[in-house]
């Protein structure tokens, strides 16, 4: 974790027509309690772990698409979580266990869809910023910059697809917290959580503790770092949406015919 830098950028745009605020990745925070650090190593999820990489990826990536449809919930997210953490050059097997396993029940085909998508855009290999510091990928409204007690944390809304948030948080996730040492740093404003983020490195992992569906999750999330090409404040929806159409252009090409019945026509690339 970075400490005691600060420089006073801000990455927040604002304007009477501007559709967002920004990406996350903004106005370092100065120096963070030293317990913060001492116990980041210590940090272990209590819910959600992020995936690792698999010795047998084939037989793991077998296992974790059975579990889509699992009886559990929990067993269920699990799986979708590891998923999510195959790299871009895995996503041949997973099209080749698709494969094996059509027709598909309605809760794999949706899940699948997204942890194609995910995959696709987080392996593109986009040339990045400052890989030292930590970058999450939402960004958020104007009217999130003023604390709401009665939401008593920060809803996410706007997810940037390929991204650290793509992967662990939620639309509809309420941030309550942040931070690897206890307590938990405790936010109100989107200028709060960005500020935590950007004391981090990218490659660390952060901790946010997040109300999701009735429920309060403690979250490690591995953060990544601002994609170069990314813009800021209102264009960040039209890039979202392009990156969205190429996805979707690989899905339907490499995807969608095993789906539809057309093994003959599907693109093993």
């Amino acid at each position: 974790m970075k400490q005691g830098r600060v420089d006073g950028r801000h990455w927040m745009m604002w304007g009477a027509r501007s559709l967002a605020a920004l990406a996350m990745a903004v106005l370092p925070m100065g120096r963070l309690a030293a317990a913060d650090a001492d116990r980041a190593a210590e940090a272990r999820p209590a819910q959600i772990a992020p995936g690792k990489a698999p010795r047998d990826a084939a037989a793991n990536m077998r296992m974790w698409f059975a579990q889509l449809s699992d009886d559990s919930a929990d067993v269920r997210d699990g799986a979708r979580q590891k998923l999510l953490g195959i790299s871009r050059k895995d996503l041949s097997i997973l099209r080749d266990i698709v494969k094996q396993r059509v027709p598909l029940m309605p809760c794999e085909s949706e899940v699948l869809r997204s942890v194609v998508t995910h995959v696709y855009l987080a392996g593109a290999g986009t040339p990045v910023d400052d890989p030292s510091t930590g970058f999450v990928g939402v960004w958020f409204d104007i009217d999130q910059n003023n604390p709401d007690p009665a939401m008593g944390g920060v809803e996410i809304r706007h997810r940037i697809p390929g991204s650290c948030a793509s992967r662990y948080l939620e639309d509809g996730d309420v941030v309550l917290n942040i931070g690897n040492a206890t307590p938990m740093y405790r936010v109100l404003t989107d200028a709060e959580v960005i500020s935590l983020v950007k004391t981090y490195n990218a490659g660390e992992m952060l901790r946010f503790e997040v109300l999701r569906r009735g429920r309060v999750l403690k979250i490690p999330l591995v953060l990544g770092a601002r994609p170069q090409v990314l813009p800021s404040g209102e264009f960040i929806p039209p890039f979202v949406s392009q990156q969205l159409a190429d996805a979707s252009g690989y899905w339907e090409e490499t995807f969608q015919p095993l789906l539809d019945g057309d093994v003959a026509t599907a693109s093993t690339k």
